[in-house]
């Protein structure tokens, strides 16, 4: 199973037994209710606050090493993420560029064109550009090890903050797939859709899901 799927299921997982947790316990009080008042009904609702208790601190004791885990191997596959290097013509175009006096916007996209998506290449030309001041272009869109760092990060303190919830965490909606959970806790922003105009312009509406950097970073942390 990919690290990201685990993730996922942990999410799904903590959150479903908080829910069945929190039902034993409904149909404990409401067993208790015909007694209430009576010395019987309070030790029976302390039983069951225990019971309650007792079952919320071995989940979280269960669900915090598995999410401490999954933020381990994501973290050590991407320390692990090789390099690839341009290939021999995409190399001789990037040192005949990087002689150049000049450089225009145009000729920077066309190079892009030319290195086959290689991520190495392209950040190449990303320097060019900030070197040459050409704006408006950005061609490397890899996402850098400190990013998957800190998207990692932040996975990992909203899985703590869910656990922390304990009981309450039922409340929460349960997360549809792997992407739907990333987006919702590794704070993955939202993006504009295609044609949706200037910024100042945009409403909630015009956005969509970063489904390119969700799984740029999926690539990267299931190794």
């Amino acid at each position: 199973m990919k690290n990201t799927e685990k993730y996922f299921y942990s999410v799904a997982g903590f959150i479903e037994d908080m829910n069945e947790i929190n039902a034993n316990y409904d149909k404990a009080v409401k067993r208790l209710e015909p007694f209430k008042g009576s010395d019987g009904y309070n030790q029976g609702m302390q039983e069951a606050q225990a019971q309650r208790e007792a079952s919320v601190r071995q989940m979280r004791e269960t669900y915090l090493k598995q999410f401490r885990e999954v933020a381990a191997k994501m973290r050590d596959s991407v320390s692990r993420r090789p390099l690839v290097a341009p290939a021999t013509e995409q190399t001789a175009l990037l040192s005949v560029l990087q002689m150049r006096q000049s450089l225009e916007k145009d000729e920077l996209e066309r190079a892009a064109q030319q290195m086959g998506g290689c991520p190495v290449a392209l950040a190449v030309l990303d320097d060019l550009a900030q070197k040459h001041k050409v704006r408006g272009v950005r061609f490397n869109r890899e996402l850098t090890a400190d990013d998957l760092r800190s998207r990692i990060d932040t996975l990992e303190r909203a899985a703590l903050e869910l656990i922390q919830e304990g009981a309450r965490a039922a409340s929460r909606a349960m997360p549809k797939n792997a992407v739907s959970c990333l987006e919702r806790y590794g704070c993955f922003s939202q993006i504009p859709k295609k044609g949706a105009g200037l910024y100042g312009d945009i409403t909630s509406t015009d956005l969509e899901t970063d489904t390119q950097a969700i799984a740029a970073f999926c690539e990267a942390v299931n190794g």
